[in-house]
């Protein structure tokens, strides 16, 4: 009996401390691992993204505009890899391949006359009947080709007498002779949902690279079954009664609302992943 029940002793011990710790924290630690899998995951797929981007021309705008964010859901954790959309001053020299769309913010106005913007656009810099205010309308700039450009200015020409008749109804009076005057200070975003669908699909004669297909594929078929190995935050969590790292792990740089989240369905969707 004596040897029985010394072999059943749960009495804890200065040798056994460590994995008596490390029983007590087991809950800690598994909500630890519920946000540093996902984050794991994440990261993987932003630095693939990073490396396979092309550092050049349009793209390179792409690549430096890619943001790792944790998504504000829950105690669990959710990450998004994602394109952040700033606005920037308008450059005069974008008007031969910029068109303009007009986006209302619905929640902040009741303005007739930008809906019309809306409705009515694309446009160019030379047609469209002037600029909203930023907080009462998004305004994105999509680069296209010279046709495509031309194309919009012929069809906003023809209904040009039409679309300020139905600006004047609503209260918006744009004078015949009047000229939109476009200064640094005027803010579009840039359509980079548009370039990433590009360098992923190919369009206008460009071959398709596709990165963000690679990126998730190669996390979805090897990248969680390695993480106990390749990821020293996941391992110390998991394995080491020892450590203290995984309390502070991992560190959001950003969050975002799951709202915000929500909007980029439509592009997961586009790469099979929805």
């Amino acid at each position: 009996m004596g040897k029985f029940g010394s072999f059943l002793s749960i009495t804890e011990t200065p040798s056994k401390r460590n994995n008596f710790r490390h029983i007590r924290e087991l809950e800690e630690r598994k909500n630890s691992l519920l946000r540093s899998v996902p984050y794991a995951i994440a990261n993987s797929v932003y630095e693939d993204l990073i490396r396979n981007i092309p550092n050049k021309g349009d793209y390179k705008e792409l690549k430096d505009k890619l943001t790792l964010s944790e998504v504000g859901v829950g105690k669990q954790g959710a990450f998004s890899v994602y394109i952040s959309t700033k606005g920037r001053s308008v450059k005069k020299t974008d008007a031969s391949r910029t068109a303009i769309y007009v986006r209302v913010k619905k929640r902040r106005t009741k303005d007739l006359a930008i809906q019309i913007l809306e409705d009515r656009g694309p446009w160019t810099m030379d047609t469209i009947p002037f600029w909203p205010d930023k907080g009462e309308a998004i305004i994105v700039q999509r680069k296209v080709t010279a046709r495509e450009i031309d194309v919009i200015a012929k069809r906003q020409e023809k209904v040009k007498s039409k679309v300020r008749r139905e600006l004047t109804r609503v209260g918006t009076r744009i004078p015949t002779n009047k000229k939109l005057k476009v200064s640094r200070k005027n803010k579009a975003v840039p359509d980079l949902a548009m370039l990433a669908l590009e360098l992923e699909f190919g369009g206008e004669g460009k071959r398709s690279k596709p990165v963000w297909r690679q990126a998730l594929r190669k996390a979805r078929s090897s990248g969680v079954q390695s993480l106990g190995k390749t990821d020293s935050h996941i391992r110390d969590a998991w394995y080491r009664p020892n450590s203290k790292s995984w309390k502070s792990w991992p560190k959001s740089k950003s969050k975002i609302a799951g709202t915000m989240a929500g909007k980029f369905v439509s592009f997961q969707k586009r790469l099979g992943y929805g």
